[in-house]
């Protein structure tokens, strides 16, 4: 891999982390999006594609996993609920 390609993926992967968290903070039932995440990610790295990676690159996927499992949830108001004058 070339230093371009690293720096796509890295740009890729700050762009998936500002949607994951997006999606964190707005899910409606934020103990089950943490229930299912925990339990895939414990699927993925005792599976076969958790074999193709080495410890170290299943604890740091397991550590992003958890960082991102600390954004809190928000209460957005559903602009769809909104009421409108008239």
């Amino acid at each position: 891999m070339n230093e371009h390609e690293l720096k796509t993926l890295l740009a890729m992967q700050a762009g998936q982390t500002v949607l994951l968290a997006a999606l964190i903070q707005t899910h409606p039932d934020a103990a089950q999006l943490q229930l299912a995440t925990v339990s895939l990610l414990e699927i993925f790295l005792n599976g076969a594609a958790g074999r193709t990676l080495s410890a170290k690159q299943q604890e740091e996927a397991r550590a992003y996993v958890e960082d991102l499992l600390r954004i809190q949830p928000q209460n957005y108001a559903d602009p769809t609920k909104a009421h409108l004058p008239g």
